[in-house]
């Protein structure tokens, strides 16, 4: 899984951030969760990865963090945003 080359994502001090879509010229805010996840999906990292980091980063339960991922990743998905 990766981003779609054109998207520019950015962070702003400690600020969560926001990713921005040239293709549709939308600008999507971020939480910190979205914005952990975007750096793990730019590292490479796959749906268990980053399963697995979000337990690890936020000490949540796994059944939770995988809600949580799947989400995030539909929304990407729906967006047009992650090549699968």
């Amino acid at each position: 899984m990766k981003l779609r080359s054109n998207l520019q994502w950015r962070r702003e001090g400690d600020a969560p951030g926001y990713l921005f879509d040239p293709r549709s010229g939308n600008v999507h805010g971020l939480n910190d969760t979205a914005a952990f996840l975007l750096t793990r999906i730019e590292a490479g990292d796959g749906r268990a990865a980053l399963i697995e980091a979000v337990v690890a980063e936020f000490d949540i339960f796994p059944l939770s963090a995988r809600t949580d991922v799947d989400a995030f990743l539909n929304i990407l998905q729906d967006h047009g945003l992650v090549d699968l």
